[in-house]
């Protein structure tokens, strides 16, 4: 499948992926309430924790080395028994391990359904694949089957989450999609890809590169999840609620980045095995300027209205909120340049241990900042601590890959982005004054694509937009 089908593909998921929360969204934080939502979201961040040790690297190793051998089914077939044997033996004890102490903490002790709820999501996660098939860029048969578990799961949620002591029924929806996406990859594996081997399992093998991964991801996880986890056990789950709305709205928006970046890995590992520099650093410019396009006006935006956006999404009860939506607004660029440097170019490389040097960096900023601002400031502080921690791993991220090449930045683009922004403040000055807030936001957006297009491709004529809007419309 061709690289623009699959980039296609994987923004259609990404998009569905980011429009099911935003249908749902309103709907749960709502109903729930911020206590109960901020406490499910509290228990989250320990099943993720878990979650990150339990696949062990796994989701990043799995694309590049599957994208290797996906020629040769016997092969393929082998190293997924391997890596999922692996998963599978870590997995189990890391649920004994929960289960043991999720008795002797009260905060966990008190939430034994949603423990319960948890350790099942991490079992089901053996059989999510995703490595397996963006790895063999089939990227076609994810989305269609994320879509249609998706639908489902929205169905369950407006069906049975009807009251704010329904949050365990709504934790249970994850568990509906898990065991259909489990279900759906093992029998498409075995119709599509299964060949029988003789050859003696390799599990070894796998366990430094994956060990050190691992260690990348559990140190990255400090500043995306621990912040959570410290909050709930220091402040209030109000606060984890307050923390988690504004969170979760920037990571529904960074994701959808992140997945441009998914698909160009298999690609890259091509490229510079045949060490096509020049192209790697084409494809890097290019990647670059769709993060600076789809981020920079979402960091604007979100910083200049996030009240507005907070109480239309969920109420009054979140309003405090907005505070660090604000804070967390710029995220959405800062890892989209990070994956650039870091998923698509050191990973392929093979210089996992840089980016184990910054999250390691990175992982003693957050902690410091957590333990000094979160008494203080509660959410707000885990919103300082997360920003600080993420920009100096990007930071860092970015001199290390200076090492081994050198990409230009498209300064004109960059800039007219800025500026398109900055045009759309006249509108929004104008509309405030009759407080209306969806009026302000849809016409302030109105206003910039008005002004980025009028830029870009008739005074400028950007070539690069130009070639990106043709690609996104065609058919």
């Amino acid at each position: 499948m061709s690289l623009k089908k699959n980039i296609f593909y994987n923004v259609l998921l990404t998009s569905t992926s980011v429009l099911f929360p935003v249908i749902t969204f309103p709907y749960v934080t709502k109903v729930l309430g911020p206590e109960n939502y901020g406490n499910v979201n509290f228990i989250d961040s320990i099943i993720q924790y878990f979650l990150i040790i339990s696949t062990f690297g796994i989701p990043i190793y799995g694309i590049r080395e599957v994208s290797k051998l996906k020629n040769d089914k016997r092969l393929l077939t082998k190293i997924v028994f391997e890596l999922m044997i692996i998963q599978c033996v870590i997995t189990v004890i890391s649920v004994f391990f929960l289960s043991i102490i999720s008795n002797f903490y009260g905060s966990l002790s008190n939430n034994l359904g949603l423990i319960r709820i948890g350790c099942a999501i991490l079992l089901l996660n053996i059989f999510i694949w995703d490595w397996l098939y963006q790895g063999l860029e089939n990227y076609s048969y994810i989305t269609k089957r994320s879509i249609f578990s998706k639908i489902l799961i929205v169905a369950f949620i407006f069906l049975f989450v009807k009251y704010k002591n329904d949050y365990e029924i709504y934790y249970f929806s994850f568990i509906i999609g898990l065991l259909l996406n489990g279900f759906f990859n093992v029998v498409y594996f075995l119709k599509n890809y299964y060949q029988s081997f003789s050859e003696n399992l390799e599990l070894k093998k796998h366990f430094k590169p994956l060990f050190l991964i691992l260690a990348i991801n559990i140190s990255v996880s400090v500043y995306t999840l621990l912040d959570t986890i410290i909050l709930g056990f220091i402040s209030s789950k109000v606060s984890v609620g307050y923390y988690s709305l504004s969170n979760k709205l920037v990571k529904i928006y960074w994701t959808m980045i992140s997945a441009v970046g998914m698909v160009l890995i298999p690609r890259f590992s091509v490229l510079l095995n045949e060490q096509r520099f020049e192209d790697v650093k084409k494809l890097m410019t290019q990647s670059l300027n769709i993060v600076f396009i789809f981020t920079i006006p979402f960091s604007f935006f979100f910083i200049l209205f996030a009240e507005n956006i907070v109480v239309i999404i969920s109420g009054s009860e979140y309003h405090e909120s907005y505070k660090s939506l604000m804070i967390l607004s710029p995220l959405p660029l800062i890892v989209g340049v990070c994956n650039v440097f870091g998923s698509q170019f050191l990973i392929p490389l093979n210089k996992e241990k840089y980016l184990l040097y910054a999250a390691l960096i990175g992982l003693c900023f957050s902690l410091i900042i957590n333990f000094t601002l979160i008494p203080i400031l509660a959410d707000v502080g885990a919103a300082i601590a997360t920003l600080v921690a993420e920009l100096i791993v990007c930071i860092l991220i970015v001199f290390f890959s200076r090492k081994y090449i050198k990409i230009g930045i498209d300064v004109n683009l960059l800039l007219l982005t800025i500026v398109s922004c900055l045009f759309t403040l006249p509108t929004f000055l104008y509309f405030s004054q009759f407080q209306l807030p969806m009026t302000e936001i849809i016409f302030s957006i109105i206003s910039y694509f008005f002004i980025f297009s009028f830029l870009q491709f008739i005074i400028f004529k950007n070539t690069f937009v130009q070639n990106l809007f043709l690609t996104l419309t065609r058919k």
